[in-house]
């Protein structure tokens, strides 16, 4: 009978072993999945930021002008547009 539940015993413990292992490869796993996800969270908030502030210089008039004139070749009615293309 003290060889039964020393095996019952036994078997217990090897149970419980696995399942602490089990968990210790989950939390390193974790561990890792959330270092990314803080890097791309740092990354995105970095980027929030600079759009915000490319949101507030473009909503200043003369502002978004200037940049409609330099990335769009934009003229006024009362302007004339002068394309110079090398050959």
């Amino acid at each position: 009978m003290k060889i039964f539940v020393s095996v019952i015993a036994f078997a217990i413990m090897v149970a419980t072993v696995m399942q602490l292992y089990d968990l210790r490869e989950e939390r390193t796993t974790l561990r890792t999945s959330v270092g990314k996800t803080s890097k791309e969270l740092d990354t995105t908030t970095k980027e929030n930021v600079e759009l915000e502030g490319e949101i507030a210089y473009l909503k200043n008039p003369a502002n978004l002008e200037r940049e409609a004139r330099a990335q769009f070749n934009y003229a006024a009615p009362n302007e004339k547009l002068l394309i110079i293309v090398n050959q």
